[in-house]
């Protein structure tokens, strides 16, 4: 008798183990449906707030004088900033040599009525001494997206400029490494400006050269905040996620988180890594299982 009980016992146990093992062949199945989907989703909100930037480039590429009012009623037709979007601020932000600057703030201290009527402040741009090129944001939208941008020259910044002229050099949009925006100082909210360049038709009606080769360069940037998408793909209730994501840019030698945090995990948790690319930055994101161990904790509880 006592041998038979022990017998159903391992059967038993047996039959659990197995019964485990299904579960977690199917959780691992389900986690990487799901990890997949996510990543995908992610891969599309960045590729959306790239596709805005191109969107400008090719208006302003369709005629030499683009007005602030133009710009504006674009912007606005175009619904960038409708419902859930992380996108923050749209720019257009002229290339000058310091030949150049004389003229331009003349012809932008002759708009500053036009410009007040849309929101803008008056602003010139200061000639700094051994500095050959600036670039300052002169078109910002929305407005609540203006406060310490417009005005802001990028040439003071080297690995923003630097992309900038990446997106020039290779004409496709470029991404900086995770930032924190001028509007967001003080708080840890990781975000990335896509630049994209036009080569010829950005004199914005500022800078309109008699010599048609003049270099009448603007670029455009997209300022975009990665975790005010994710949050919104993530689910309502924390407990309905059966996953926790890191994100971070892999580019450089030091990886910079962009959303989350890096966890420490068992071996037999699931994990799963993705990698995405955005110009010639690298982004990694790292899934970690909580559902799995979530449930073995239950059923060892259960069980034993």
């Amino acid at each position: 008798m006592y041998v038979a009980c022990v017998a159903a016992i391992v059967i038993l146990a047996q039959f659990f183990v197995e019964l485990r093992h299904d579960e977690d062949d199917q959780i691992r199945v389900e986690f990487d449906a799901w990890t997949a989907k996510f990543t995908q989703e992610v891969k599309n909100s960045v590729s959306i707030a790239m596709h805005n930037a191109l969107s400008v480039s090719s208006f302003f590429e369709s005629t030499n004088d683009i007005t602030e009012i133009e710009f504006s009623r674009f912007i606005l037709r175009s619904d960038f900033f409708t419902g859930p979007t992380s996108v923050r601020a749209i720019i257009a932000i002229p290339l000058l040599s310091k030949e150049k600057l004389p003229a331009f703030n003349a012809a932008l201290k002759a708009r500053e009525h036009e410009r007040s009527k849309l929101g803008y402040v008056p602003f010139q741009i200061q000639e700094v001494e051994g500095r050959e090129s600036y670039a300052p944001a002169v078109y910002v939208e929305p407005l609540a997206g203006r406060d310490g941008i417009l005005g802001y020259d990028i040439a003071t910044n080297p690995e923003r400029m630097s992309t900038a002229r990446s997106s020039l050099v290779l004409a496709q949009p470029h991404v900086t490494p995770p930032v924190v925006l001028s509007q967001d100082k003080g708080k840890s909210i990781p975000s990335i400006i896509i630049f994209t360049a036009v080569k010829s038709g950005g004199d914005m009606g500022l800078r309109p050269y008699k010599n048609e080769t003049d270099d009448r360069t603007t670029f455009i940037g997209v300022s975009y905040s990665p975790s005010a998408a994710i949050e919104s793909m993530m689910s309502p209730n924390p407990s309905d996620d059966h996953f926790t994501i890191h994100i971070a840019d892999i580019t450089g030698s030091e990886p910079i988180t962009i959303y989350g945090f890096s966890q420490n995990r068992s071996e037999d948790t699931p994990a799963k890594s993705y990698q995405l690319v955005f110009g010639s930055r690298v982004w990694s994101l790292d899934f970690t299982s909580t559902r799995m161990a979530n449930e073995h904790r239950d059923s060892n509880a259960y069980i034993f």
